[in-house]
């Protein structure tokens, strides 16, 4: 049997009582592959058979592209579209077969000037921030470093993540106490070693 279910059809000949038309559309409802090369019944047509050999299926075309696929420009550049470039599809266009281009308007193109492009792997790097603001998320109290001031101050609520400024997650206070003591030590040393300046 050339068809199966769900197939669509065109018919090549009027049949002499006028239920089939010539160059019309059907779609296969059921086939009956045992005699000959078959019979179908087609959709809305009440299980009536009518031989397979009268039918050629037809071939949908799908488009080359969808909506929101990226293309490269193969061909010669042409005005505003430049070989090798990237492009974003808008639209197809069944009735031309024509592709539209997202930011180009008023122009459409034959997609055999175009090939899909390769998957592009993500470039996204990590916000600067990414450490605090991930720590912030799960609820703890963030600092941000005052240069006017000279020492860390809470970052609020909502901090800005501004990637100009210096945050860190405030440390208990038993933390905070040791960094001090570590500061006290290193600022004498410094001190000391000016003094033999």
């Amino acid at each position: 049997m050339k068809f199966k279910v769900g197939d669509k059809v065109v018919c090549r000949t009027n049949n002499l009582s006028g239920s089939m038309v010539s160059g019309a559309e059907y779609t296969v409802d059921e086939t009956t592959p045992y005699i000959w090369d078959g019979y179908v019944c087609l959709v809305g047509h009440d299980g009536r058979q009518y031989r397979a050999e009268n039918f050629d299926l037809v071939k949908e075309e799908k488009p080359m592209f969808n909506k929101g696929d990226n293309v490269i420009r193969t061909g010669c550049s042409l005005f505003h579209i430049v070989r090798g470039d990237t492009y974003i599809v808008e639209y197809f266009d069944p009735d031309t077969g024509r592709i539209a281009l997202k930011g180009i308007s008023g122009s459409s193109y034959a997609p055999a000037m175009f090939e899909l492009a390769p998957e592009q792997p993500s470039k996204l790097t990590p916000h600067i921030h990414a450490k605090e603001i991930k720590a912030w998320a799960d609820g703890a109290t963030i600092q941000c470093y005052q240069n006017v001031l000279g020492n860390w101050g809470v970052g609020g609520d909502n901090p800005s993540w501004n990637p100009n400024f210096r945050y860190r997650v405030k440390p208990d206070d038993a933390e905070t106490e040791l960094l001090k003591a570590k500061v006290e030590i290193i600022q004498a040393e410094l001190d000391a070693l000016k003094a033999k300046l």
